[in-house]
């Protein structure tokens, strides 16, 4: 039997899975995985994302009941399927199991890196993120922002941060737009005002008063807002921004840093 430890976290149904699993429980039915966008007809579906942030880790791939879904292995930083709009798994609904495998070599994945369980609902989106001490599995309720405004989630997954220490999400041009949140923590999703002419750029910065200007603050991670960093950046659309990687760590593959993805 697999145990999790689970921790619901702000409104929305929002788990943080910790602890490594043992492989269990492979259906020996098939399923049939494709990638497709809400509008392509997949009513009766659920949606699911899967996020690679974890410093710990290589690269995996991922199975759903078994089978085994992605293509190309899974690599650090990397977000399955591509972050385009609305670029979500399409999985059976009701009790499914997702497995990280070892890419095997001489012989198949048979090495199982983390595994959960967990209900998917029709018409509902999902996305899972491999952290270093464990699993975030989130539903994605994305709203439809106003005219002239974009949504932004933030979620917390350094999870070597200082004890007891929390961090904000900066906007250069608007101020705190996350604040306080500890590591495994996630926000909900926040109306920022965006316009593509005019220059902004998103700041981790160690929690402080909602008046501390970017001066007066630490920072650990900066991204600007262009298309370059987030893929089919404009108005009216929903993404989420994770902060990732090692606290300590200011240079390489695996320092600290931002990465984001649309929703909608």
């Amino acid at each position: 039997m697999l145990v999790f430890t689970t921790i619901k976290i702000f409104d929305m149904r929002r788990f943080i899975l910790a602890g490594m699993a043992l492989l269990m429980g492979i259906t020996a039915c098939k399923k049939e995985f494709t990638i497709h966008a809400t509008e392509e007809g997949t009513s009766g579906k659920a949606y699911l994302k899967v996020v690679h942030a974890s410093t710990n880790l290589d690269t995996f791939n991922i199975y759903v009941g078994g089978t085994k879904v992605n293509g190309a292995a899974i690599t650090y930083n990397g977000i399955y399927p591509v972050s385009g709009v609305n670029s979500y798994l399409t999985i059976d609904p009701g009790t499914q199991t997702v497995e990280l495998f070892k890419p095997g070599t001489l012989v198949g994945d048979s090495i199982s890196l983390q595994s959960f369980s967990d209900t998917f609902e029709a018409g509902k989106y999902y996305t899972f993120i491999l952290t270093s001490a464990g699993q975030i599995f989130t539903q994605d309720a994305f709203p439809t922002p106003d005219t002239g405004m974009i949504d932004i989630r933030f979620i917390h997954t350094v999870l070597n941060d200082t004890t007891g220490k929390t961090v904000d999400l900066y906007s250069a041009k608007h101020g705190v737009v996350a604040a306080g949140l500890s590591p495994g923590e996630l926000s909900d999703y926040i109306p920022v005002a965006y316009n593509v002419n005019i220059k902004d750029t998103l700041y981790v910065t160690r929690s402080a008063s909602s008046a501390t200007p970017l001066s007066g603050r630490a920072v650990f991670a900066t991204m600007a807002l262009t298309t370059g960093n987030i893929a089919n950046l404009t108005v009216q659309r929903s993404y989420t921004v994770i902060f990732k990687g090692s606290i300590s760590v200011t240079s390489g593959t695996k320092a600290r840093g931002l990465i984001g993805y649309v929703h909608y």
